[in-house]
């Protein structure tokens, strides 16, 4: 997965994530928190966790199960 200037907040219902960051900076907030991962880190969402993602980065993103659409909820940002 790569972005740039990225900015979305979204929830899997079905599916945990884990992002290993490769290059650049994603940050994730989820309610109050906020993280902001380098290359080298680590990043595991669990599944049915509304967050937000952004920044400019380059990740290998894993879904377990895997991703399909229809567990995806994309929404808009305030």
């Amino acid at each position: 997965m790569r972005a740039k200037d990225h900015s979305e907040v979204t929830k899997n219902i079905k599916s945990d994530r884990i992002y290993y960051v490769l290059s650049g900076k994603l940050i994730i907030k989820e309610n109050k928190r906020k993280l902001v991962a380098k290359k080298g880190d680590l990043v595991f969402i669990p599944k049915n966790t509304k967050y937000y993602f952004g920044g400019t980065f380059k990740t290998i993103l894993i879904n377990s199960p895997p991703f399909d659409p229809k567990n995806e909820k994309i929404f808009k940002i305030k």
